[in-house]
């Protein structure tokens, strides 16, 4: 019987950077797995090979794949597996604004057992969670899940996750306009990533400091780092963080007078968010693009893409009950 635990452990050491390799070898386990009758192997196979599927921006086939694993569960004890599993389930349902599921499942995490869940998922379930009250525009209560999960991540064997946590208190100062601050946060976690090499947090990293040098009247700065981040999303087939980038990529050249340039990034960014069924990264397209619309004076397009905006937007917003909101308070001070 081959041991598998090498080749899982190398799928985990490179899904961050060699993402395509992951998926092979995620499947070549998987199988294997499956030949020699070893189920909770096979579960953490199809975890990876979800987890990386993700990171493709392919969120429907990711999620089967995590399915496949929790339902394993069912006739084997899955250990932390559970944990994970739940938390990739959730990301899966957060990119797509199915805000409902996606709290259920990160709020899920945190009540789990420690059995099932470790400190890895705990501290990733509260980032989850402010990453969800980001979403909703409650920028204050996201910073202090992002900064409970910051407060978890002490242990030096922690860092990537510290370095995730600094990147989203980033993301809530810049939104709450106190940019040296998410400045510092990002310098923070910058030397974490290096030393932990993960591309999708490397590029968040550069993305948002384009957000903050355009938000100080920097264009040319802000273009170098996105083309920084682009890159990086690209390399590893991030669709989210390449339309994402693409976004701030229009911003900067409606700002610049480059209202071509702008129409070409945009319209890239929305195919992407359709393709992949994220409904926030389209309102965020659709808004800046009516934008362009009225800097054009093109006004019956820029009501167009205002209009889809507000409804995406209400859609996104109109998801969760005050009771719910409660509830992630509540798990913020167990």
């Amino acid at each position: 019987m081959i041991d598998l635990r090498p080749l899982l452990n190398r799928v985990r050491r490179i899904i961050a950077s060699q993402t395509v390799e992951a998926i092979a070898q995620a499947a070549q386990a998987r199988e294997l797995a499956r030949q020699q009758a070893q189920p909770l192997a096979e579960a953490e196979a199809l975890l990876l090979h979800g987890q990386a599927m993700l990171m493709f921006g392919r969120f429907e086939k990711g999620r089967t794949a995590l399915m496949a694993s929790l339902e394993i569960g069912r006739g084997v004890e899955l250990g932390t597996l559970h944990g994970e599993v739940l938390h990739q389930i959730a990301r899966s349902y957060y990119a797509q604004g199915n805000y409902d599921q996606t709290a259920d499942c990160w709020v899920a995490c945190l009540d789990l057992p420690p059995d099932q869940a470790d400190g890895d998922v705990r501290c990733l379930a509260h980032i989850g969670l402010g990453q969800l009250l980001y979403a909703q525009e409650q920028f204050e209560a996201a910073l202090a899940h992002h900064r409970h999960a910051v407060e978890l991540t002490t242990n030096p064997d922690l860092a990537l996750y510290r370095a995730a946590a600094l990147i989203n208190v980033a993301a809530d100062l810049l939104q709450l306009e106190r940019f040296d601050e998410a400045e510092a946060a990002l310098d923070e976690a910058l030397p974490l990533i290096r030393l932990n090499p993960h591309a999708e947090h490397e590029a968040e990293v550069y993305g948002l400091r384009a957000q903050i040098t355009l938000a100080r009247g920097d264009i040319e700065r802000a273009q170098r780092h996105l083309r920084v981040a682009l890159k990086l999303s690209r390399l590893n087939s991030n669709g989210w963080g390449e339309a994402f980038n693409l976004i701030t990529l229009g911003r900067c050249s409606i700002a610049a007078g480059n209202f071509d340039h702008a129409r070409d990034e945009l319209s890239q960014a929305l195919t992407l968010a359709e393709a992949m069924g994220t409904a926030s990264l389209a309102a965020r397209a659709h808004e800046v693009l009516a934008e362009l619309f009225q800097r054009l004076g093109q006004a019956a397009d820029a009501q167009t893409h205002l209009d889809r905006f507000s409804k995406l937007r209400e859609q996104l917003l109109g998801q969760l009950s005050a009771s719910r909101f409660a509830t992630m308070e509540l798990r913020l001070v167990d």
